[in-house]
């Protein structure tokens, strides 16, 4: 009988495991409108409305040419997400801002989605992922 519940256990993990794996999927994100060369990308995911902006589950940065760039998250679980990058000029790896509080480096999100009196709220800017890996383009 141990025998029996120990292969069904094994069985059942291996078949969550093949699963979950299954669910993972890729986001090509490919940033255009760049002013310059100059710098890098900086290209954060974020998870949910609570974390939006603040703490991203998932961050690259990626190479400038031809005032375009692109980055490749892999295996990522299915889920709802939204996308923040920033032209980071003058490459000191945070996004500067003016005194108000606005950004002097150019910002985009996923969906292009665009802010009034502030960013863009995260409802505007998810994206779902389920079966089929994702190009998004992101217009700074």
């Amino acid at each position: 009988m141990k025998t029996i519940l120990l292969t069904a256990t094994i069985c059942l993990l291996y078949t969550s495991s093949v699963f979950a794996q299954e669910n993972r999927k890729s986001i090509r994100v490919n940033v255009s409108g760049l002013d310059s060369n100059q710098g890098k990308v900086m290209v954060a995911v974020y998870s949910s409305a609570d974390n939006f902006l603040k703490e991203a589950c998932f961050s690259k940065e990626a190479l400038i040419q031809d005032n375009k760039a692109f980055v490749s998250f892999e295996n990522i679980p299915a889920g709802t997400y939204a996308i923040m990058c920033f032209h980071d000029e003058n490459d000191n790896n945070i996004l500067d801002l003016n005194a108000k509080g606005r950004p002097i480096e150019s910002v985009g999100v996923s969906n292009n989605a665009k802010g009034f009196f502030g960013p863009p709220k995260f409802k505007e800017a998810k994206f779902l992922i389920r079966d089929t890996d994702l190009v998004l383009n992101i217009e700074l």
